[in-house]
């Protein structure tokens, strides 16, 4: 199949592929947090580009150090600071004074600490019949007799007769329940489990003295039941049928109003339950759009992806796969099918990322993959070189996540990477990285972060070492120690006060330039205020005060708003305004900037639109996705892309023409790009709805 299509493969737009990815993968919107994106940018035949050649990075939440970077063998390396809103965090990476197609990168803001800690918690699931996932609703269900459903989580394991597991919203639903907690074992006929507020409910027996009378006497307090018109006895111990509230811990009584429904399992196919004889066949008609793993046992590893064991995939009713492993990841686009993640053609040029696994297993994974013409950026834009990678994940559990990688496997530029983060306790956690590009380079970063009883502590540090080559060294630290938050009066929001640092030293064959500082900062963050119409508002404020050596800024300010609203109609809008004056940021992309996001997803219709524009500079981006099913088999989508920084202007769209037989068969679909000017081919991966 390579050879055959391989012949097929065109040119991209533009002359590189940029290749993101962050570590940590996640952080909390403090103002403060640090995470390192590095960047792999070839040109279009897969070879590295020049030393030197600059990249463009911008974010929709936080700040980057360093707003333009430069590439050692094929590497760049950015570090973004978070901001103080939380949120979805939309990087782009264009290469600076060529017209060429961005590359996108999502990273997770969360607003807490303990939402950032649950991000690594392992969910296991086994069933000694079936278990079904739904692809695009990101749910399990499986039943088996005589309680053949186990699950475990946060180190508690249950049994159950059935259970729903939703990974978008995490939580965990089950029927005739046995678990133990504190050592005592606990039976629920339902139970109910929130796995990011490590809390449930659970429907069983509530053990409790019911009380007539309370009397006093030799300096007791006794109570007591009526038992008849000659005296009273001690009251003796009652059981009936209650809810309880139950954590990791503890099972205790609920004082609250709970409402039944919690425990009801979400419908996620037509196809389960038939409502009629007549109809059924509706049902099932409906039911071939759905696309769904069968397997034994499902573990998700922190949130990046979920493995299977003994999987058959089905498109409807109809199986097209068998596979002993079988991993999803959590990250990419969804599209029609899960398979789509290992192959797919767009405009005629061939993109392959298959894995094969060695071993699955939650503690360890080991896999070899092949990929080829991977899409870095927008619309076609990848590379032509093939390569195939060694790769091992080390999970012994939610505290320590390995990762090893050996990619370009044969090839004179392959590159090793190691990743390793690492919670301590439920105050410390640890992030380190460590790159050899082709062995010619040395990079690596750490990120520590450390909550007293009064103050938090955070560290980020980088540092890049040449081995061959042009001479060059580089080193970064930045450390904040901030005091717990302080509400302020009946206002909704906290503020925050503490002392940073900084140190930065780059060395080459040339020049030899450092920098130092030490001041005070103050923060102001919102809470999440709820306004009139279903909107949220989000706003941050951050004064940091320098002296030192060569600082670009010795007062700095940022500032961030962001509106934004979801509706059950299944649309989303977000509305941010940004102001940075930190002697990075406004050098590049301004001191003011506005930026949108719009998403719309129902029926038949499925758009999203990005638009970012520096007021006092001219960078403006703008991309959008529009998708219309026009009839069952049919859809016509549009992708458009405006890219605009100093008078270097890329602009490009295409127009695809999808197709399917049936609704159980992928799409095949014709395009036509502006740079090509031509018609080429899609099949697979073009699915959006």
């Amino acid at each position: 199949m390579l050879i055959a299509m391989g012949a097929l493969t065109q040119f991209a737009n533009g002359t590189i592929s940029i290749r993101m990815s962050a570590f940590p993968d996640q952080m909390v919107a403090d103002g403060r947090s640090g995470t390192n994106i590095t960047l792999e940018v070839r040109t279009t035949d897969g070879r590295n580009v020049p030393d030197g050649t600059r990249i463009l990075l911008t974010t929709t939440l936080g700040t980057f150090r360093e707003t333009i970077v430069t590439t050692q063998n094929g590497i760049a390396r950015g570090i973004l600071i978070a901001g103080n809103i939380p949120g979805t965090a939309k990087i782009t990476a264009s290469e600076i004074g060529i017209a060429t197609n961005p590359s996108t990168l999502e990273i997770e803001l969360v607003a807490s600490k303990d939402q950032l800690a649950s991000s690594n918690d392992f969910v296991e699931i086994a069933t000694t019949e079936s278990l079904e996932f739904i692809y695009l609703a990101r749910i399990a269900t499986t039943s088996a007799k005589f309680q053949g459903v186990t699950a475990n989580f946060f180190d508690l394991k249950l049994k159950a007769s059935d259970l729903q597991y939703s990974f978008g919203n995490q939580w965990v639903k089950a029927k005739d329940v046995d678990i133990t907690i504190g050592k005592k074992p606990y039976h629920f006929s339902e139970f109910y489990f929130d796995l990011r507020k490590r809390r449930g409910y659970g429907l069983g027996i509530v053990e409790f003295y019911p009380v007539d009378r309370i009397t006093y006497g030799a300096g007791l307090f006794k109570f007591e039941m009526y038992d008849d018109l000659d005296g009273y006895q001690p009251t003796k111990l009652k059981k009936s049928l209650g809810i309880l509230v139950v954590t990791p811990k503890a099972v205790k009584v609920s004082t609250e109003k709970v409402d039944p429904s919690v425990f009801q399992f979400q419908k996620v196919r037509a196809g389960q339950i038939a409502i009629s004889d007549s109809e059924l066949s509706t049902e099932r008609e409906s039911d071939l759009d759905t696309a769904r793993i069968l397997a034994k046992r499902m573990v998700v590893v922190s949130k990046r992806e979920i493995q299977f064991q003994d999987v058959s995939l089905y498109q409807g009713e109809v199986k097209y796969a068998s596979q002993r492993f079988f991993a999803l990841n959590m990250y990419s686009q969804p599209g029609q099918t899960p398979t789509e993640q290992w192959v797919s053609v767009n405009n005629s040029q061939l993109a392959v990322n298959y894995p094969y696994y060695l071993s699955l297993e939650r503690e360890q994974t080991k896999a070899i993959r092949l990929r080829t013409g991977q899409v870095f950026g927008r619309g076609v834009n990848g590379n032509r070189g093939v390569f195939f990678d060694y790769e091992i994940n080390w999970n012994k559990n939610e505290r320590q996540v390995s990762n090893f990688t050996y990619t370009g496997v044969g090839r004179s530029d392959y590159n090793l990477g190691f990743r390793q983060f690492t919670r301590f306790d439920d105050k410390t956690n640890l992030s380190f990285l460590l790159d050899s590009p082709q062995t010619r380079s040395i990079l690596s970063s750490a990120s520590v972060s450390r909550q007293e009883k009064d103050f938090q502590l955070s560290l980020t540090a980088s540092a890049q070492r040449s081995l061959q080559g042009t001479k060059f060294t580089r080193q970064d630290y930045l450390a904040v120690a901030e005091r717990n938050p302080i509400k302020l009066g009946k206002l909704p929001a906290q503020m925050f006060y503490g002392i940073n640092m900084s140190y930065s030293q780059a060395i080459d064959s040339v020049t030899r330039t450092n920098s130092a500082g030490v001041g005070a900062r103050l923060r102001f963050q919102s809470d999440a205020v709820q306004l009139k119409g279903g909107q949220t508002l989000f706003a941050g404020l951050t004064f940091s005060q320098l002296a030192g050596r060569n600082i670009p800024s010795q007062f700095a300010t940022t500032a961030s708003v962001s509106l934004g609203k979801q509706s059950s109609s299944g649309s989303n809008t977000t509305f941010t305004y940004d102001y940075a004056q930190d002697g990075f940021t406004e050098v590049a992309l301004g001191r003011h900037r506005i930026s949108s996001q719009l998403g719309y997803y129902r029926g038949n219709y499925d758009l999203s639109i990005f638009a970012s524009k520096s007021i006092d500079v001219d960078r403006v981006s703008f991309f959008a996705d529009a998708s219309v099913r026009i009839a069952s088999q049919w859809r016509i989508a549009n992708q458009y892309t405006v890219n605009r920084f100093a008078g270097d202007i890329f602009t490009d769209f295409n127009w695809v023409l999808a197709y399917r037989m049936k609704p159980d068969r992928p799409e095949f679909g014709i395009v036509y790009t502006k740079d090509s000017k031509r018609l080429g081919f899609a099949l697979l991966g073009i699915a959006r709805n």
